[in-house]
């Protein structure tokens, strides 16, 4: 295999780098011919009106109730509201008062600009509590403890700064959304301990009100209403409307009214407080009262006692051994899945392949949980998936409500969206280029691991046959629409569509639609290509259809459904068009060269100094063949969608690479592509840095570790391997989270292949926090 090479600077005068210095005409006609293959692919009218017509929605049996409030503000530090598409908002900001004159640092949307020390769920159920801590690098900490009481919600907020001479300042709002609901501000607020803050009137609560009391001293107050407001720029619209004005205890940023609002869209009350201090805020109805101080205490103890019971009955971990820090891992990765639970409303940005015409792609609503509420607070399909095979374990209600609410967004062709970006606060935190979604780009079905759990609970599949009735054929339109619009160019290949074949600035083209992004496929992509993770995912969601096909299926589906099962389990198929005998082990097929390279290349124009573009070299022509000299993730799916033979040659090479340290093994899990591979570390271009090469992430160790267990409980000559392969993979994965938790205070999206350390956006309890199940004997799949 040839080394990959990637130059810092312009290239020499050998011959090889001849070769570059090609003429400005060549760039040119190679950027025109690349542009016009670009514009015929995503610009070519397209005569398909099914895009965005829709099956009727399933139902469940129990609706849930849509007044219930939660924390389904998922971007949001502190911020509660209803799964109604026009309900009220509720929502916290705060700041340390400056010492002078200098615009306050206001905290109110998750941001890792903020440099918070720390912050997370420390128990949250995803339905009625949460208990939060924040702490601000400030010195101040902060604790969010939220209940729902039918369609009221009680909170208590309390903080403590460290520096007994600094203050702080807490806004309190409401926002409707329903243009004919009301809203008012109570005109006589007591500084010391205000009572009632806003009322009004909506379609939702009837008449409510929000009272407030305050255990503190020397509370300052002040109010602001506004008539409109941009809801992406909430920290923006109360800065602007913030002055400073002198005190008795020095300088004091307020919010200032200008003119009083009839009827404003945003309710806000600022509080300026001292070093410690407690804040009650109540959210009434008209047919409820929310629980007062006593029994808001009382609801709230009785429910973290539920939730940490039922942790242990789920879970059960308190006899295996775990330190602390470990059980303290485990159940903040549960109660921040849970709690980042988001709901959403509007339609998503969507694009037919060889159309120019944006369309809107619904409106829908979306309860999902999310990646990371800094950095990816909405739904992502795939990961869906895999934030649902640790919600399942413990609330499979909530589940599978999750679960319809994304299907439900299917359209007839059974395509989904692999990102749901809706509504303007979700499509705010995403740049403009990834907003559009295009109809002929997939995501792994990786829901098809919980549907599997869901119809083995034979108890649950029953309680809720009806509801899996209506599933059914939208799984099958999903399923179906996979196998062709994916489909290779030889009976049984698959290809993940979506792949740029005429881009010059990318090392290796990345395959998004696959969720492994900058992964290593085939250097040249083309109609050839097979990729082995792609035909493994449908060979789960084979075995799935099969079951859902036995108990809902017609005579015709279940056969259907079983002769695919039959060729997707082909063992001799798979190592036919995916083994290579080489590099022994499972890999992509494609137009692939060994040799390719980034380099520095001068751009001569005229009368000017030569620039310096980044572009691929490749130095051996492609050729079609298997892409060996590419072994990671991609190459465990055999293993995982459990297709390999117990005890064969093929299990016997790929544990023999998944434990070598020149590989992929390391002490704090594996790592997603191999340190052989020329690919391993390299940026994807010049400002593009390796992702899934090298980094370990959870949710591949997550499912690989799932393989292990099933595999080592088959006698034979590797079971004992197997076992032992399994036992310290899970001790490294566990170990080191823990330890980085406790150093840095957070969960993080990637850890470093090289030191353990935690990488990528933080907080990121998405499919990290599947690091519970790994804790658990009851790893599903």
């Amino acid at each position: 295999m040839a080394k990959l090479k990637q130059q810092a600077r312009p290239p020499g005068s050998s011959k090889s780098s001849q070769k570059l210095l090609m003429p400005y005409s060549y760039f040119i006609i190679i950027s025109v011919v690349g542009a016009l293959a670009a514009y015929a692919y995503f610009h070519w009218p397209s005569k398909d009106s099914t895009l965005i017509k829709f099956l009727p929605p399933i139902q469940l049996a129990e609706q849930p109730k849509k007044t219930i409030w939660g924390s389904f503000r998922s971007q949001n530090y502190f911020g509660l509201r209803t799964k109604t598409p026009k309900g009220m908002l509720f929502g916290m900001a705060w700041y340390s008062q400056p010492s002078m004159m200098s615009m306050p640092n206001m905290r109110h949307v998750c941001d890792q600009g903020d440099g918070l020390n720390h912050y997370a769920w420390t128990k949250a159920d995803g339905r009625s509590f949460g208990q939060q801590i924040v702490n601000d690098s400030s010195g101040l900490i902060l604790n969010t403890d939220w209940i729902s009481h039918e369609d009221t919600f009680t909170a208590r907020i309390s903080g403590l700064q460290k520096n007994p001479k600094q203050r702080t300042a807490v806004i309190l709002y409401l926002l409707k959304q329903d243009p004919q609901a009301t809203l008012s501000i109570n005109k006589k607020l007591n500084d010391r301990h205000v009572k009632r803050l806003f009322n009004g009137q909506s379609d939702e609560f009837g008449s409510y009100y929000v009272d407030l009391s305050i255990s503190a001293h020397g509370v300052y107050s002040s109010t602001l209403g506004g008539a409109s407001v941009d809801i992406t720029n909430i920290r923006d619209y109360f800065l602007r409307h913030t002055t400073a004005d002198e005190t008795s205890d020095g300088l004091i940023y307020q919010l200032n009214q200008q003119d009083v609002v009839e009827n404003p869209v945003i309710a806000a009350i600022q509080l300026n407080l001292p070093e410690k201090f407690d804040l009650t805020i109540s959210f009434n109805s008209q047919n409820h009262t929310a629980l007062t101080e006593k029994s808001f205490l009382e609801a709230l103890n009785a429910r973290v006692t539920s939730f940490e019971e039922k942790i242990e009955e789920a879970f059960k971990l308190k006899n295996k051994g775990y330190t602390n820090n470990e059980l303290h891992l485990g159940q903040l990765a549960l109660s921040n899945m849970l709690g980042s639970i988001g709901y959403f409303y509007g339609h998503n940005k969507v694009q037919l392949p060889g159309s120019d015409k944006v369309q809107a792609y619904g409106t829908h609503s979306l309860v999902t949980a999310v990646p990371s509420r800094p950095f990816f607070p909405r739904g992502f399909l795939w990961d869906e998936g895999f934030h649902n095979m640790l919600i399942r374990k413990f609330d499979q209600e909530l589940s599978l409500e999750i679960l319809v609410s994304w299907l439900n967004t299917m359209n007839v062709n059974g395509w989904i969206p692999r990102e749901m970006i809706l509504g303007e606060e979700a499509e705010s935190r995403v740049p403009a280029e990834f907003v559009i979604q295009r109809s002929n780009v997939a995501n792994p079905p990786s829901w098809f691991y919980v549907i599997w759990k869901m119809i083995e609970d034979k108890e649950f599949s029953v309680k809720h046959k009806k509801v899996f009735e209506q599933i059914y054929p939208k799984v099958s339109r999903w399923y179906n629409w996979l196998r062709q619009s994916q489909k290779g160019d030889q009976k049984n290949t698959f290809r993940w569509r979506g792949r740029n074949a005429t881009i010059e600035t990318e090392l290796n083209p990345k395959t998004l639609s696959s969720g492994l992004d900058d992964y290593p496929r085939a250097s040249h992509p083309s109609t050839q290509e097979r990729h082995l993770d792609l035909r493994c995912w449908l060979a789960i969601a084979s075995r799935v259809m099969v079951e859902l096909a036995n108990l809902f299926g017609s005579e015709a589906e279940k056969k259907r459904y079983d002769e695919y099962l039959k060729h997707d389990s082909d063992f001799e198929d798979l190592v036919e068009k995916h083994w290579s005998h080489e590099a022994k082990a499972f890999v992509d097929y494609g137009l692939h060269s060994y040799d390719v390279e980034l380099k520095r290349v001068p751009l001569k124009k005229k009368g000017k100094q030569p620039e310096e573009w980044i572009w691929k070299r490749v130095s051996e022509k492609p050729q079609l063949r298997m892409v060996d000299d590419v072994f990671g993730y991609n190459s465990l799916y055999p293993l995982i969608a459990r297709l390999i033979p117990p005890n064969s040659e093929y299990m016997e090479h790929t544990l023999n690479r998944i434990r070598d340290e020149k590989e992929l093994w390391t002490n704090f899990g594996l790592r997603s592509l191999s340190k052989q591979s020329p690919y391993y570390g390299q940026k994807n271009t010049e400002h593009d840095p390796p992702y899934w090469r090298g980094y370990i992430w959870i949710n591949l160790n997550y499912l690989t570790l799932s393989a292990l267990n099933h595999y080592s409980g088959v006698p034979g000559r590797l079971q004992e391997r197997t076992q032992q392969i399994f036992t310290e993979l899970r001790q490294n994965i566990v170990r080191n989270m823990a330890e980085e938790l406790q150093r840095t205070g957070y969960i993080w999206e990637n850890y470093d292949d090289k030191t353990g350390r935690g990488r990528g956006t933080h907080p990121f309890t998405g499919w990290s926090s599947l690091v519970l199940m790994i804790m658990s004997d009851q790893l599903d799949g």
